[in-house]
């Protein structure tokens, strides 16, 4: 222990112990940081004393470590997650074709074999992190290669929202025989409703990326991702 003027280390061992609530009160924003200077606060009381205030010292540090080591635990995964940022973020030349083939067949690609490429001649993303997949419906599988997370997947669903376009009128009616002939200025104000809805527009068309994994553990996926078990157990919660 470090034995100084006892006014002096009452007003350290104050000071310090007020920056620790302070940084408790922070911790949310920053909590690694806010944590670990916590810890170092902490130290202050502990000694230089006086002998009541050690023990809350001791108290206080207990308490930072409880909340720096899972903050730790989480830093380390950081890496992984930003990898698994930049694999998605390598899928958008894909999103982008997915995306038009959508505006031009107002659909998403059917069941079967896909003949989508990409703008150019390079119709492959080379990537040393992932081998990109597209699977029926538009879907874009990105299998990852990199530890820890090799041979696991993470993928881009599109969701289609809004309704198709409305068929184009086959032929103009024909009236049936014997039936009175309509004027010309009549029949141009006077419609079928075939034709009335023909003329309505089509109703506007909304396509949503979601990104899921079955395997990736949610700590390792961007914010915007989720695990598909998760979601099914938060869905059972909410029922």
């Amino acid at each position: 222990m470090i034995e100084i003027d006892d006014d002096v280390s009452r007003r350290i061992t104050r000071l310090a112990l007020i920056c620790f609530a302070i940084l408790f009160f922070l911790s949310p924003v920053q909590p690694l940081l806010c944590t670990t200077l916590m810890g170092l606060a902490a130290l202050a009381p502990i000694l230089l004393g006086p002998n009541p205030l050690r023990v809350l010292g001791l108290l206080a540090f207990g308490v930072a470590g409880y909340m720096f080591w899972p903050q730790y635990q989480e830093s380390k995964k950081v890496p992984t997650r930003n990898e698994v940022r930049l694999v998605l973020e390598r899928a958008d030349p894909w999103k982008q074709v997915i995306t038009q083939y959508v505006h031009l067949n107002r659909r998403l690609p059917a069941e079967g074999p896909l003949d989508l490429k990409l703008e150019g001649d390079k119709n492959k993303i080379d990537d040393d992190h992932a081998d990109y997949e597209i699977l029926p419906g538009g879907i874009i599988a990105a299998h990852l290669k990199f530890a820890p997370l090799a041979g696991l997947t993470v993928r881009w669903e599109p969701r289609l929202s809004g309704g198709v376009a409305a068929p184009e009128p086959r032929s103009k009616p024909v009236a049936p025989l014997g039936a009175a002939e309509v004027p010309p200025n009549v029949s141009a104000q006077v419609q079928s409703p075939a034709e009335v809805k023909a003329k309505k527009p089509a109703p506007q068309l909304r396509l949503a990326w979601v990104c899921l994994s079955d395997d990736v553990a949610q700590p390792y996926l961007p914010k915007e991702c989720r695990n598909t078990e998760n979601l099914r157990r938060a869905q059972q919660m909410q029922k």
